[in-house]
């Protein structure tokens, strides 16, 4: 993969001890539709050697060995397709399927909001998980390209004139809302995200469902970044007020029923302690 492609979109997929034959089917659907490379966070290391002796055409690898999080592998790829020349960098999580023609009409969904002067931060598709249900929540009606305040970074194309104006991914915050800080930055740089609502792709969230589909269990580690990096994000200015203020509800809720309800009881308040903990050190980036 260099400049001397033609494809205008080079794809960034971050990979953490993926099941290798679930990414590579994967891997083969994107490769139809645009140039790739794949940033491995594994932590296995026989997964991690079988990823980085991938040869394959229009595919790069770069090898992290070990885990640096999400933001700072997003960042590597960016930076890798932006340098290559392309024009576009296409976000996707490693167990997202690319339907065919995803990226074509992405790319168009751009050109028409740049054709009509609208300054573009990125465009998603409309992610359903593999049960149907939509995970992004969109007006029954409309045009079909709905302004959002944020999307999911699987299936967001990022324009390198965006980029250049927004800058990286905040690695520091390592997993959880990189994506929505992302945006809520973009947005307050005079930017917006928009998602495609004739382009849908299968997306599974990791969290395992509780009740339906309302509530979802994470693993224990991640409450400590979601209470951490929600702390976060209150003293920003271009955080909007109204999700501020449904997580000041959110928060004390996890914090007493995750660890009443959900075992591992006592691993999960001691995470969310932590985090909180480390939000008032200052802390950033990865669980020590």
């Amino acid at each position: 993969m260099d400049s001397a492609s033609k494809r205008p979109v080079c794809a960034v997929t971050v990979s953490y001890n993926p099941d290798l034959e679930e990414l590579q089917r994967n891997l083969a659907a994107l490769l139809q539709q645009a140039d790739a490379v794949v940033v491995d966070n594994s932590t296995v290391a026989e997964i991690a050697a079988a990823i980085g002796a991938m040869k394959i055409p229009g595919l790069a690898v770069v090898s992290n060995g070990g885990n640096l999080g999400v933001a700072k592998a997003q960042n590597q790829g960016l930076a890798h397709a932006f340098a290559k020349g392309y024009e576009f960098a296409l976000l996707l999580d490693q167990d997202s399927m690319a339907p065919e023609g995803m990226v074509d009409a992405l790319a168009a969904a751009v050109a028409r909001l740049t054709g009509m002067g609208t300054p573009v931060a990125c465009v998603g598709p409309v992610a359903v998980s593999p049960r149907g249900e939509p995970v992004n929540r969109l007006p029954a009606s409309g045009d079909s390209l709905v302004r959002v305040d944020r999307t999911l970074s699987s299936g967001m194309l990022i324009p390198k004139e965006a980029y250049e104006i927004v800058g990286a991914m905040e690695d520091g915050l390592f997993i959880d809302l990189v994506d929505y800080e992302w945006c809520w930055r973009a947005r307050g740089m005079g930017l917006d995200a928009y998602v495609a609502r004739d382009v849908v792709m299968s997306h599974r969230l990791g969290d395992k469902a509780l009740v339906e589909s309302w509530i979802r269990i994470p693993d224990p580690v991640r409450h400590y970044y979601q209470f951490r990096n929600t702390l976060r994000m209150f003293a920003r200015p271009y955080v909007p007020a109204a999700w501020k203020a449904k997580y000041l509800f959110i928060l004390p809720a996890k914090l007493v029923l995750f660890p009443v309800m959900v075992p591992p009881r006592l691993l999960r308040l001691r995470y969310m302690l932590r985090g909180i903990l480390d939000f008032l050190r200052g802390r950033s980036g990865a669980y020590q």
